[in-house]
């Protein structure tokens, strides 16, 4: 076993002594964790020793501390609880690293020489290693993104970093690397670590051109938005932004400033079935790289309407309908659909009563006795579907009565056996009215419950 004790564990020792013998010397073994150092001068008794102790010794062994118990020979007649108090201490370790830094360039110079960097510091810490600023000359650039990499060594162990530096017209002259490193548990040697920045000459008069734009191309909200359309190039570069929706169109110019970058923020205000044409034109790059012109797209009006409460239910029939149509758009069609499911996954069914924004009333047929509905209404038109709101209804449940017009029945006519009645309570004499199955009043007269429904 060992105890855990200020970054390092005393490694425990247990002897068994029979009653009478003598405790023998006892070596208790001091390791330094991970990352720490401990050294035997730092370790002393806080009291001198008292019987049956006779000594305690500190030594190194490696990067452990022996701590020597001595005993004087003082025979054991009973379970001892020997109390020893000790004053010590770790320290944790201090690192060293050294890496080389190094780099290829052309035509461009470092603000850091080449050269073999030491540092120091405790384990787990970082440190900056170096910062370098790379920058092209005069009349050059650096067409590929300079790189800074870890050649030799754990890369893990270090986070590098750069920064960018523009020219007014978007040319990279510059970029600044910066190096730190977490120091491990150990001294590391042998590191490298290159930058490659090779710069290229800059073209010979270079034409002043609008050179590409950035424009979110999504259809715009039906309740309007602003959007920022940002025009990129060489400063001095003159462009023109022409908005056409169908009406009077709107037209913005500018001149590209020193930093190659000018916008301005499009307002769409709210409206429907609108479609934006946008013409970029001026100092345009000779093969430009995107679409010119473009469009954006305004949706439509979808409906809005209420569907009919269910009336006149049967066991196979209902009523409903819509109302309250609300759309700048002409309606196509409208009518009421019907589903088993909530969520209308299945259509079993649906009506259509033609094209206007009217309210409706719409009859619904084939359905299953004794079986529970959701129907809503909907409507058309050249923007979409616009639904109302989901209503459930239960179709009734028929039973087979024999009719007729005085209290002696005579049994069956074809009529009869064709009819079936729905109620309103749940059994014949429950009912307070008696219906045609199609949810219509069925004629005065004489009912009675056959014991066999009518085939």
């Amino acid at each position: 076993m060992s105890t855990q004790i200020d970054n390092f564990t005393v490694t425990e020792v247990n002897n068994a002594v029979a009653l009478g013998g003598v405790i023998p010397s006892t070596v208790l073994t001091l390791s330094p964790n991970s990352g720490y150092v401990i050294t035997a001068s730092d370790f002393s008794l806080k009291n001198a020793p008292t019987s049956p102790v006779s000594s305690v010794v500190f030594s190194q062994d490696g990067s452990n501390v022996l701590m020597t118990i001595g005993f004087d020979g003082t025979t054991v007649s009973s379970d001892l609880s020997i109390p020893i108090c000790m004053a010590g201490k770790s320290t944790i370790v201090q690192v060293n690293l050294e890496v080389s830094f190094g780099f290829n360039v052309s035509n461009a110079t470092s603000s850091l020489a080449q050269s073999t960097i030491n540092i120091s510091g405790p384990y787990n810490s970082t440190s900056n290693v170096f910062t370098s600023i790379f920058t092209a000359d005069a009349g050059f650039y650096f067409s590929n993104n300079p790189t800074c990499t870890v050649t030799a060594g754990d890369s893990n162990s270090y986070a590098l970093t750069g920064s960018k530096t523009f020219d007014g017209n978007m040319n990279l002259i510059a970029v600044t690397f910066s190096a730190t490193y977490t120091f491990p548990v150990a001294d590391v040697t042998g590191d490298e670590i290159e930058v490659v920045a090779l710069a290229i000459a800059l073209p010979d008069a270079a034409p002043v051109k609008v050179r590409s734009y950035n424009f979110t191309n999504i259809p715009f909200s039906t309740a309007g938005e602003t959007r920022r359309f940002i025009a990129n190039g060489t400063a001095g570069a003159n462009w023109t932004l022409t908005i056409n929706n169908g009406a009077t169109p709107s037209t913005y110019t500018s001149v590209i400033p020193s930093g190659g970058r000018d916008f301005i923020d499009v307002v769409i205000p709210a409206a429907f079935n609108t479609t934006y044409t946008f013409t970029l034109s001026g100092d345009l790059a000779s093969t430009f790289p995107q679409a010119n012109p473009f469009t954006i797209s305004q949706a439509g009006d979808i409906a809005t309407l209420s569907t009919n409460l269910v009336t006149v239910i049967g066991s196979t029939v209902a009523t409903s309908g819509g109302q309250a149509i609300v759309t700048s758009d002409t309606v196509t069609e409208k009518g009421v659909e019907w589903s088993l499911a909530s969520d209308f996954s299945v259509i079993a069914g649906f009506t259509t009563e033609g094209g206007t924004n009217a309210d409706f009333t719409s009859s619904i047929t084939g359905l299953t006795v004794n079986t529970s509905y959701f129907v809503r209404a909907y409507a058309t038109s050249a923007s979409g579907t616009g639904y109302g709101q989901v209503l459930q209804f239960n179709t009734a449940n028929a039973i087979s009565l024999l009719y007729g017009n005085t209290s002696t029945f005579v049994c069956c006519t074809a009529t009869q056996a064709t009819t079936y009645y729905i109620l309103s309570g749940e059994t014949f004499l429950s009912a307070g009215t008696i219906l045609l199955a199609n949810g219509t009043a069925a004629p005065d007269g004489y009912y009675r419950e056959l014991t066999t429904p009518i085939p």
